[in-house]
């Protein structure tokens, strides 16, 4: 039977890894590439896991991406 200390210390580093990636990294790259807020990705990830779960997370970004779009070229909501 494996030792549990190892056990438990895999389980933070993969914790702290999912973590630092989900929350810094995804919405920095992403967020770059479309153009989208750092702030308004994160959020976005986190309404969309809300949502719909695992799911909504992977499909938020491009929904947010399309609003950003919309909402550019709609005139009657520009300040």
């Amino acid at each position: 039977m494996p030792d549990s200390t190892a056990v438990i210390w895999v389980m933070v580093t993969v914790l702290v890894t999912h973590m630092i990636d989900s929350n810094v990294l995804l919405p920095l790259v992403v967020g770059s590439k479309v153009r989208i807020n750092a702030l308004v990705t994160v959020l976005g990830l986190v309404i969309g896991e809300m949502i719909w779960g695992i799911t909504g997370m992977f499909l938020s970004i491009p929904v947010v991406a399309v609003l950003k779009i919309i909402f550019d070229r709609v005139e009657a909501i520009k300040p």
